[in-house]
């Protein structure tokens, strides 16, 4: 078994190329080194951080199950006449929606949903796409 090294100690050495192709390279070396699972898992850590932007997400609370939505937000230079916005399952409640719309004004809003009594105020924000997401089985025969 390798023997545990702190993080402290790994390096990589940090090439002119895109972050992205700096990432690869970095998790490519540490895959390739003999160590434990332990700093296997730090390293790994380290590679991500360094060679990633660091990411805001916008969360808009749902307001029901303590749910939350979580989405990339918009660039401000970004025409919002171009954003389109989906929800998967209205599920009874339009508050991330309508906090959606506040921020983003400009963007359309969908909301996929087949029951009509989960689609409480939807329409004040966006158009309720009335149909269910799932899976078509297709070895049941169907009578007419």
């Amino acid at each position: 078994m390798s023997s545990r090294l702190p993080a402290s100690q790994f390096s990589i050495k940090i090439f002119q190329k895109p972050k992205k192709d700096q990432l690869r390279e970095c998790i490519n070396y540490v895959n390739q080194l003999e160590i434990s699972s332990e700093n296997f898992v730090e390293f790994y850590r380290q590679c991500v951080k360094s060679f990633t932007p660091k990411i805001e997400f916008d969360t808009l609370y749902m307001g029901r199950f303590f749910e939350y939505k979580t989405f990339l937000p918009l660039k401000p230079s970004f025409e919002q006449k171009e954003c389109k916005w989906l929800t998967i399952g209205i599920g009874g409640t339009s508050f991330a929606e309508k906090n959606f719309k506040e921020k983003y004004p400009g963007c359309l809003v969908y909301g996929i949903e087949p029951s009509p009594d989960q689609y409480e105020n939807f329409t004040d924000y966006g158009t309720v796409i009335p149909y269910g997401v799932g899976k078509i089985i297709t070895s049941l025969k169907y009578q007419e």
